[in-house]
């Protein structure tokens, strides 16, 4: 499914169990899409990865400004999530669908009381 996603959103997908030429591709395709001036962001969703190595491990032959988010439960939910906090990561997941599938360029997703917004769209809780 991250695949797919990736795609839908014209990204790029890096396989769990990536190899050498799975980096050698992510790679020269990057080089091609900077050199027309493109930039990216990028969604690593693998614990295993430490932000702290990304320069030197993922892509270290590109010269990349990297800054690090990290995102878990206890920053979605926090320990113990409310049903509030359900639904609203419910609505949050059903408006980040909505993003991969429209086209909408880039901007963000926020949370004001009980709702979730995208560029003028409101979903109600």
């Amino acid at each position: 499914m991250l695949e797919e996603l990736s795609l839908a959103v014209e990204g790029f997908f890096l396989p769990y169990n990536w190899n050498r030429l799975h980096q050698i591709q992510l790679e020269q395709a990057l080089r091609t899409d900077f050199s027309i001036g493109q930039t990216f962001s990028f969604l690593f969703i693998d614990e295993r990865i430490d932000p702290k190595q990304l320069p030197n491990t993922i892509l270290p032959t590109l010269a990349f400004d990297w800054k690090v988010i990290k995102i878990d439960e206890a920053i979605c939910m926090g320990q113990n999530p409310t049903a509030l906090d359900r639904i609203l990561a419910m609505k949050f997941a059903g408006q980040v669908v909505n993003w991969i599938h429209s086209n909408w360029q880039t901007g963000s997703l926020n949370i004001f009381t009980r709702n979730v917004c995208f560029e003028g769209m409101t979903m109600e809780v």
